[in-house]
Formats: structure tokens, sequence, C-alpha cells
């Protein structure tokens, strides 16, 4: 029925659906030519204008209500009963055998008629054991070749025959540029508007379809829009056919209303088409995350606005599951530019017990554009578990509001998926989604710092594994946390690997290497083992680090410090989740609270610091000790004996501190010796005769033997004359002494050569050695 309304401002017009009989409900575009009104929940979908095609042709219904499943899939049933009425209309309704197949047995069904004028035409011939199988979903294929048949389309010719029974189909529909749609998948399952889009864009005609009756006892009972005429009862005009006749005010060649010529030809002012909405909620599925997390999105829906442009003004939503108290600062944002993303604030809540009303704002949504809106809300900081999820309050009938950018009417009336209006028309439909639930708890958090027992340097031999070159201590607060990656750095290409061990251990848990890293940088290595911090205790793990030999590549002459980075970016030095929350803790947001986060060199909250260790130097061949090995009495020179690492090690300079107190020294007479051979001396400089003399040893290596072999060891001797063992009448002393060996910021006590690089320190555990003392009391 069809109920005309005037307005103040224009001449309006309103459908207004009556409810049909439950028959007509239960089947899918039953009554073909029953065009009936707009289906709302197309509005804004991408395929309406295909879908309003075939309504306006009589051809489809839909389920009554307005309602017609567009993103369903469509069946066998469906789908051929459509097809046939696109391409010959209600010409279906003429076959005579309605009981063609197998299945086809009992009370007749609203698509037998079609089925069996296909099946009379060739169009399709069941399955093999003569069945139809209707409810079955349609691929694309299939539907193709159906489509193909009932417009007596011709196929691609082959030279040789195609590989697959679908390939002329498939081809066809690439020829007539279906894929510019549809995934190149010959078994992609049909929805109902694509099934719309298929039959507008295969390029074949569509025919018009009058009202017809699928009882095969009163077959004259239909009536046909074939000739697209029809009798006014008020006179003996013709109305539809292009001529004004008596009688008439208007004949536009068609029996159409809303073209300003109305079915019986009267004039009908042209409405301004009243806007409709269409609300689609998105599935984000359910989350958790650390309490105090700041953006969360509670939840995320889509406007299209039909027919005209719209404007949304307030929307409530409701706490579906948890609390409001576990979530602050509701917010809704929205993309007011277009570009998917919602990253305006348009509205803050107000709490309203479980609601959350966002009133009074206004946001433009453009006709056939989808406009994304997004709650967000920061998580409270103080509550150990909690949850919360939103949906929309649709016990509250405006639960959306919105008016018309044209006609400035409100949108009233608001219909839930596939629900039926109940008042008389609804111009808001609403598609809900799965509750999105965000479960809030105690994230922990990791402390890691350079661990408090110093490193000294190191010499770190070619093809040896390391002694330890960096400490850290690991720290966990609110439960235990799971390191899942750390990412050292400073390491050389003559590194191998770095090895991770725990106090006292002799084996490594985990090893790093560069090619492990997420982001691959020179100098970094990175682990793929998991290894657990307990909450509350302090873990301390030793890095060392495997050499790569000379024949491996290893060059020398390179300088190791090892880092963990303060970056908190994409290369960021650790990895971890909680392990009881599971939530991945985030990098430190350089404040004072803790967040769930991974702080680096800082023992509590704060910006991060650089972890940086001490320097240690790649040689190819190292001293192992430097020891005193005088076997003579008080007031004899002192020799000295050293031995090597793995390769040979050439001396070069010697600097000894000379203790003379009441001693005069002659200061020419300094001499060093290989004490296999006394005669060959490298002759040594002294800077005063007594008190703490400075003698300098250099170019030992060209005067003297000073190489020492891999393995072996020699006897350097320090000899000097005294011209005066007591000045004074007073108590004398006398010492020799190498200091400062192992500071390898204290160079130039001994210079030494690996046959690649020059060394002014060694890798000792004593940094001084000491002849026998001397003395007169």
């Amino acid at each position: 029925m069809m109920i005309q309304f005037v307005t103040v401002k224009r001449l309006l017009l309103v459908l207004a659906a009556l409810p049909i009989v439950a028959f007509a409900q239960s089947l899918p575009d039953r009554q073909a030519g029953q065009t009936g009104g707009i289906f709302l929940d197309v509005l804004g979908h991408p395929h309406e204008s295909y879908i309003e095609l075939l309504r306006t042709r009589g051809i489809v219904q839909g389920y009554g209500y307005g309602i017609f499943r567009p993103d369903i899939l469509i069946n066998r049933a469906e789908f051929l009963k459509i097809l046939m009425l696109a391409a010959d209309g209600s010409e279906v309704y003429d076959v005579e055998n309605r009981s063609c197949f197998q299945d086809f047995r009992g009370q007749q069904q609203w698509f037998w008629p079609h089925a069996c004028m296909a099946e009379q035409k060739g169009i399709i011939e069941g399955y093999p054991d003569g069945t139809f199988r209707g409810e079955q979903t349609v691929i694309l294929a299939e539907a193709l070749k159906i489509a193909a048949a009932a417009w007596d389309t011709g196929l691609p010719t082959y030279i040789q025959a195609p590989p697959n029974w679908y390939d002329p189909y498939m081809d066809l529909g690439a020829a007539r540029g279906l894929f510019d749609y549809f995934p190149f998948n010959p078994e992609h399952l049909l929805t109902r508007s694509e099934m719309a889009y298929l039959i507008a864009r295969f390029g074949e005609p569509i025919a018009y379809v009058g009202s017809s009756s699928i009882s095969s006892s009163a077959p004259s009972a239909r009536s046909s829009y074939s000739s697209n005429k029809s009798k006014s009862s008020q006179g003996s005009f013709l109305c539809g056919n292009a001529a004004l006749e008596s009688g008439e005010q208007c004949d536009d060649g068609n029996t159409e209303d809303g073209d300003g010529c109305s079915s019986i030809c009267v004039i009908v002012g042209q409405p301004i088409r009243h806007a409709a909405l269409r609300i689609e909620q998105r599935d984000l599925g359910s989350v958790i995350h650390a309490a105090g997390s700041k953006n969360i999105t509670l939840m995320a829906f889509d406007a299209v606005a039909s027919r005209q442009d719209a404007w949304i003004t307030d929307v409530t939503v409701r706490i579906a599951s948890g609390s409001a108290t576990a979530a602050t600062n509701y917010r809704l944002e929205a993309d007011l530019d277009g570009d998917g993303t919602a990253e305006q604030v348009v509205a803050t809540a107000t709490v309203q017990g479980t609601r959350l009303a966002f009133p009074n704002f206004q946001v433009h949504i453009v006709q056939g554009i989808p406009t994304r809106f997004e709650v967000i809300a920061d998580l409270s900081p103080n509550v150990s578990a909690d949850r919360i999820g939103l949906s929309f309050a649709t016990d509250d009938a405006g639960f959306i509001a919105a008016v018309g950018d044209e006609d400035e009417e409100d949108l009233s009336g608001i219909v839930l998926d596939a629900d039926e209006c109940s008042v008389s028309l609804c111009w808001i439909r609403v598609i809900t989604a799965p509750l999105r639930v965000v479960t809030v708890r105690t994230v922990g958090n990791l402390f890691i710092t350079r661990d408090s027992v110093p490193i000294g340097s190191h010499q770190i031999l070619a093809g040896e594994r390391s002694d330890t070159l960096l400490r850290l201590s690991f720290y966990a607060t609110g439960e235990d946390v799971r390191v899942r990656s750390l990412d050292i750095g400073g390491a050389t290409a003559d590194t191998e690997r770095l090895e991770l061990y725990t106090v006292g251990a002799s084996m490594p848990f985990a090893s790093a290497r560069g090619s492990q890293c997420a982001v691959l940088a020179t100098g970094h290595f990175c682990t793929n083992t998991d290894f657990l911090i307990k909450v509350d205790e302090e873990k301390t793990i030793l890095v060392k680090a495997v050499v790569k030999s000379d024949t491996e590549g290893a060059t020398g002459n390179a300088t190791v410090v090892l880092t963990l980075t303060a970056s908190t970016g994409t290369a960021h030095a650790v990895g971890a989740r909680g392990e009881l929350s599971g939530v991945d803790l985030s990098q430190n947001d350089g404040d004072s609270t803790a967040e769930g986060e991974i702080f680096v060199g800082t023992a509590a909250p704060g910006a991060n610091t650089a972890i940086t260790g001490v320097a240690h130097d790649i040689v190819f061949s190292k001293l192992s000790s430097i020891v005193s090995d005088s076997r003579d009495s008080d007031d004899m020179p002192v020799p000295t004996t050293l031995s090597t690492g793995l390769n040979d090690v050439e001396l070069r300079t010697l600097v000894f501190s000379v203790t003379a107190s009441n001693v005069e020294m002659d200061t020419d007479s300094f001499v060093l010796f290989n004490t296999l051979d006394q005669s060959v001396i490298a002759p040594c400089t002294a800077n005063q005769p007594t008190n703490e003399i400075t003698v300098t040893c250099t170019d030992i290596h060209q005067r003297i033997a000073s190489t020492i072999d891999s393995g072996q060891n020699i006897g350097l001797a320090l000899r000097a004359s005294v011209l005066d063992p007591q000045i004074v009448e007073s108590g004398n002393s006398l010492q020799v002494r190498l200091t400062g060996l192992s500071d390898r910021s204290n160079l130039g006590t001994i210079e030494w050569h690996d046959g690649l690089a020059l060394f002014q320190w060694v890798d000792l555990s004593v940094t001084t050695v000491r002849s026998t003392l001397y003395r007169t009391r």
C-alpha cells in the first residue's frame, strides 16, 4: 500500500510497508514482479545499483520488510530462479513439467518452475543421480556456465581443448570484465549481491517481469509487464504509451513511479529522496592489554549514507562486559579526512551507569563513502584485573541519531542486522559484530642494568672464546617476565657469535648471532632463545664472545665494546612478555611510571640509558703472564720471566720503575738482556740517578732476542751499576717494578706486537710485577 504525506517544507513521498504473510517472508525473492520498496540493508553497499536494477525490473523482492541480505551465500535454487527471470522474464512459468528432477517430489516449491524451464531448455542437467540439489551453494564457474547457456552466449574457441571444463567460462568472464571485481578463482562462492553484479555486468538484456503465480493449477492468474501498459479505471486512455490522451496529466512512455509522471499518468512533484544510513560494526577480536595502557580501541564501526548525504549527531553505547571503571577518558574519534583512519576526537563520553553517551557532535557522512568511527579509551592504571566490552545501546530507540543533509529530516527508525522494522519505516540499519572484550591485567616490568661487579678490559685471542666481556643484571617486577629477544651491539666482523652464561655455569644457555636479528645491523648480535626472569629476583647474565680465527676470516686489530641501545624504536635492545598476563611488555615511554614496560640502563622508571661495556681488543697472540723469577740474594740484578699465548709475541718496549731510596745509580749503565745470552744487550735510558727512576728500554726487538714463540717463555734481565749504595747515613732500599700492565687506559709500560698490530697493555690478572726488595734498615 502506498500513502502520500505532504510536509510543510516540501512534497515528501513516504512508503509505508505493511506486514506480509508469513509464507512470503520465509521464501527469498519468491514473488517476481512485486518490486516493493527499497532494500534498506543494501543502502551504501558496493553492489547497491545492481541489486536495485533487479528490484526495479521485478526480478528480486528480497525477504520482506526491506531486507535483501546481500552478503550471504546464494544457493542453486535462488540463483537459477533469479537468472531465469532475468534472461526469460515471465516465460519461465510456461513450463508444464514442474517435477523434472528426482528431488522434486511432494508439495511444489517456489523454484521448481525455473529449474524445470532451465532443464527443458538444456541450460542445466542436474546431478548424475537425477537430483537438482537446490540448497547447495554456487561457485563462480558454475554461475558463468549457467549464465552463458541462459543467454545462449558464444564461447571462446581453442586450437586445443583447454585442460579444465571451466576454462571457456572463466575466459568469457574475463573478456566481459567481470574479474575487475571477482577473484580469478573458479571455486569462489557467490553471495547474493555478487549474483546481482554478475547478471548486471554480464552484458546481456535483462527482462522486465510482472507478477506471477507459482501455482500450476492457475497459470492464467498471473499478469505480465511485458507490454508495459496498464488501463486506467478512470477513463479510456492507455497510460504508458507515450501519447498524451484525454484524462492523462502526463504520459512518459512507462508506468513507473518516482520519475515525475506516476504509474496512473498523474503529475507528481519530484521529491527529495529521504536519507538512509547504514552502520556496520567491525569485528576487532578480543585482546589483552596492560593496566594503564593508553589509546585502546574498544569498538569500531563504519557509517555509509545513501540517497543523500547525512550527519551523525549522537551515538550511545553501553558496557556489555566488565565495568566502566576499567577505563577512563572515553572518546569518539572519526575519520574526517577520508584516509580510512579515525584520528579526530569528535565527542567525549558522558558516563551514565552502564551507558556511554557521545552527544551533540556533527560528522558529515558523504553518500556512498564509508566513514570510520572508533571508541577509544585509556585503561585504568590501578586495577589488578578487569575487562571491558562495548556494544551499541540497542535498548535505546535512538542510540544513533542522524539527519539528512538536504532535507534536514531526522533519520527515524533503527533496525538491527536482519531483524524486521518494528515501526512504520526504518531509515537506519545497524549491522552488529561480535563483542570485543578488552581484558585488563597488571603487567610486569623489566629492568636491565649493567651489573655492579666491574669487568676489566680483555685481549680476545682470535679463534678462541673470550673471558666475560659484559655483565648484565635483569630484574622483574609485578610478575615473572620472559625475555624473548636480546639485541647486543658493539661486536665486530671478527666475532663469530656471542654466548650468554649464568654465573658459575660452564656452558652457555643461549647464543646470539647477527643473522638472528629482526633488524639486521652491523655489529649487532641477537638471541633467539627465551629465558625467564623470576619476579623480584635479580639475575646476572654474563656475555662472552667466540672470535673467528685468521683462517676463518678474522682480520684482527679491532676493538669490541658491547652495548645495549637505549632506543625504543624498531631496533630496540630487549623484547619481553609477562609470563602470567601473556602481554608483550611495551618499550619504555620515558615517564616515571612503570606501566608494563622494559627499562634499559635504569633501575627505576625513567628514560632509557644505553648500557656500554669496557673496550676489548682482538689479538692474534697475547702474553699469558709476567712474573718475577729472581733466585738471587740481596743487591743482585733482578731478572724477569715472560710467557706467551698461542701465537708469537714480539716485545718492543719495556718501561721499568726503579725505586732507589738513598741509593745512587749509574744512569748510563742500565741495559736489558736475554738471560740465555748476556753478551747481547739493549741499552736503556734512565731519567735520574736516585729516588723514583724511570728506565725506558726501546726497540729491544732490534737488539736482543725478544720474540716469544707460541707456548714458550723467555727470561729478560735489567742490569745497572750502583755508584753509592748509601748516600747518607740512613736506611736505604732498591726495587724494580713493571706497573700498569693490565690497565688499557694507562698505556706505555709495555709494547708488543702480535704480527699485525702493536699493543701497549696486556690482559693479565695482575697490574704490577715487582723484583726482590733490597733494603738496609
